[in-house]
């Protein structure tokens, strides 16, 4: 896991400080080694440099009297391969191609062997030395085969170009800036922003969207003026002369649409092949060089990996892990939300050493300036704060690699809100037999008869709502608060019609779009920014394994939900894994925090951000003299407009905008 930063002048050569500041500011995402690239404006010789942190011994970048039209820059989290043999920019065998890459490929022990019987050779055990080899063999092509995380660029002096792609789920971050003089790509945005020809502006459309409609993710756009991020799924070609730009997909998610009934003979045989599936993922990313442990929440899918890498290592140690796994649990002892008993239910049976962590509402107060800073991006909700203390506390431990459930609840079916469009799919499709089960069986629901009938018939009601309706709803449910300046929210009127519609009517269906769409991609930015914020890897075998994936995505729909139960496959997967109370729990609770009860008792301390330069966004002094009034209105459970406006006005402020 690293951090990677480029630009490319067409006008005028750049010397090295610029470089060298983009670099130096992810830091965090790689502290043990770094390296920089640049390439000389006449000759077109590439010309490495080195830093304070290098691993190799190479000419210092701070006193480089050098300037180039492109130069890269990366640091470096040492998982596999530790050794300098790892140091990027990594040149290809002829010279010709440089590479600065941050992810994991899993599978590269196999693809090293593929391309060492093609007549490969190579001089490290890295996955990067893979990555170089697969793209000369087989060019974009290579994306293709990869099981993992990543994001990496390419200069290709041989084909002139620059060559960025990112993984098929967005796990690892990609952003560029551009205009007609320069191209500048990072992993994280505060490093682009470090370049004097890019101004930091606020995107007022997306802010917009952000504080009056709650989506956090639009597109390629950022809340960052003329700043985007490379989707997930796509590579950018970028070629050295022109700067012409060439982006294209590589990646669809293809699911099985048809409705079908469950075939009870069929049961094992998916029980068995999806077991075999999810050992094979975690035993993949289980391979490591430093210490591993994993994130343990009490649910069934962080639950479900802790149980496999027991038995995993019951078969044969595994030197990452060590004796005994290591496991961490947000808890809130006394709140309804809290899981720690059945986190530590499983953490006994797995035979984990369990780590507890308590996040308070003080501790979140005096982070909070350091939480927007990493995170980059507005967010909905406190919950980010309990994974960051997660991350906080794996890393005090001495562990660099944590494996996550990330992206079950989207691969298995674990939301409530996947209930309505299934059944409305056995409605619609006479699948009386398996709609009277699911409807007999509701009791083993997180929810009443009323939510579903409630959610079938809104269902129904989008799809035969006309658009403009919708957008007044809209525009409505955002005005409740009246929080936002009302020239600005007339300004951006336009936007309620861009709204985001969930009209689903197959389980698959919006499974897919959960998985491929902003939902999990959002899920993911968090953790990548909290988890390198501490420099730690954070493996999610649920949300990058192509196999398992594609395995899912062809299991119809019954074998998802069943009799009423969430997850019917995984949890009947894992009988005799994961123990029966966890298993086979009825409630849902996500990734929580008591939010209501923590910005209450913060309220003091949040004062200082409500001021500012920003009342052509927020109505400061509507915001002001209600202050009291609108804590003690917060929703105990849900996301708030309140909370939106706060964290938009931390974020602005910590960046200067």
């Amino acid at each position: 896991m690293c951090g990677i930063t480029g630009v490319l002048s067409i006008h005028q050569s750049l010397p090295a400080f610029h470089i060298q500041r983009a670099t130096r500011i992810l830091r965090h995402r790689g502290p043990d080694d770094e390296g920089y690239l640049g390439i000389h404006p006449a000759s077109g010789t590439a010309v490495p440099f080195g830093g304070p942190d290098s691993r190799v011994e190479l000419p210092d970048v701070a006193s480089a009297e050098f300037s180039a039209r492109i130069w890269l820059g990366h640091r470096r989290l040492a998982i596999i391969d530790t050794s300098a043999a790892g140091h990027q920019p990594m040149a290809s065998a002829d010279g010709k191609k440089w590479l600065v890459y941050n992810g994991e490929i899993y599978n590269y022990r196999e693809l090293r062997q593929e391309l060492g019987q093609a007549g490969c050779v190579f001089s490290s055990r890295t996955d990067s030395e893979v990555i170089l080899a697969a793209y000369e063999k087989w060019g974009e092509g290579c994306l293709q085969r990869f099981n993992g995380m990543w994001a990496l660029a390419i200069l290709d002096m041989e084909r002139k170009c620059l060559f960025l792609a990112r993984d098929r789920m967005g796990i690892k971050p990609l952003y560029f800036f551009r205009d007609k003089d320069y191209f500048v790509f990072a992993s994280e945005i505060k490093s682009i922003l470090t370049y004097p020809f890019v101004a930091k502006k606020i995107n007022r459309e997306v802010v917009f969207d952000y504080l009056a409609l709650g989506y956090e993710d639009r597109e390629d756009e950022t809340a960052f003026k003329n700043i985007y991020e490379l989707p997930p799924a796509q590579h950018m070609t970028l070629r050295l002369g022109d700067h012409r730009c060439d982006l294209k997909k590589y990646y669809e998610l293809d699911f099985q649409a048809e409705p079908r009934p469950l075939e009870p003979g069929k049961l094992p045989e998916y029980s068995r092949d999806l077991l075999e599936l999810l050992v094979r993922s975690i035993r993949l990313r289980l391979h490591s060089d430093v210490p591993l442990g994993s994130c343990l929440s009490g649910g069934i899918d962080s639950s479900a990996i802790v149980c496999l890498v027991s038995g995993i290592l019951r078969e044969s140690p595994v030197a990452a892990v060590g004796d005994r796994q290591k496991v961490f649990t947000a808890c809130f002892p006394g709140q309804a939300i809290d899981e720690s008993g059945y986190a530590k239910i499983v953490a006994a049976k797995a035979g984990a050493a369990w780590h507890p962590v308590v996040p308070q509402a003080g501790e979140m107060a005096h982070d909070l300036a350091d939480l927007v800073y990493c995170q980059e991006l507005p967010f909905g909700s406190t919950s980010i704060y309990a994974q960051y203390r997660i991350m906080k506390a794996v890393r005090q431990e001495g562990i660099k690699v944590l494996l996550d459930g990330q992206g079950g609840d989207e691969l298995f079916g674990g939301y409530r809100q996947f209930f309505p469009p299934y059944y409305h799919e056995l409605l619609t499709h006479f699948l009386w037999h398996e709609l009277g089960m699911n409807v007999r069986g509701i009791a083993h629901s997180p929810f009443g008869a009323s939510y579903l009938l409630k959610g079938v018939f809104k269902n129904i009601a989008k799809k035969i709502t006309p658009a403009a309706i919708k957008n007044f709803a809209r525009k409505k449910i955002a005005e409740k608060n009246g929080l936002l300046n009302e020239e600005f929210s007339r300004a951006c009127q336009h936007r309620y019609q861009r709204g985001i519609e969930f009209e689903f009517f197959s389980l698959n269906e919006m499974l897919g779009s959960y998985m491929t769409g902003f939902h999990l991609k959002s899920l993911l930015r968090y953790e990548d920014r909290n988890s390198m914020r501490f420099a730690i890897e954070s493996r999610t075998p649920f949300a990058d394994d192509n196999d398992l994936i594609a395995f899912m995505f062809q299991i119809p729909a019954a074998y998802k939900i069943h009799q009423g139960w969430s997850k019917f496959l995984l949890r009947r997967t894992l009988a005799g894994s994961v123990p029966e109370p966890v298993l086979w729990r009825r409630d849902k609770i996500a990734f929580a925090t008591p939010e209501a009860s923590w910005l209450r008792q913060i309220k003091n301390e949040l004062r200082f951000y409500a001021s500012g330069p920003y009342q052509d966004f927020i109505d400061i002094k509507k915001l002001a003299e209600n202050w009291d009034s609108l804590f003690c209105a917060l929703p105990d459970s849900g996301f708030s407009q309140l909370w939106r406006v706060i964290n938009f006005l931390i974020w602005a402020k910590t960046f200067d905008l």
